[in-house]
């Protein structure tokens, strides 16, 4: 990419009970969650923003 690009992401809940805590995990490959990724891949994330109603 050349430049940002914005992104909007809806959070399904599968349950009706009210959630008490957030994680957010970011990756900059495939299973980088799990410590898994590939060597040499690289991320940027510039800007988050959790709005809660």
């Amino acid at each position: 990419m050349t430049e940002y690009e914005k992104f909007h992401l809806d959070i399904k809940y599968r349950s009706d009970r009210t959630p008490t805590l957030l994680t957010i995990v970011t990756s900059s490959s495939y299973l980088g969650d799990y410590f898994t990724g590939g060597s040499g891949s690289v991320a940027y994330f510039d800007e988050f923003r959790f709005i809660y109603y």
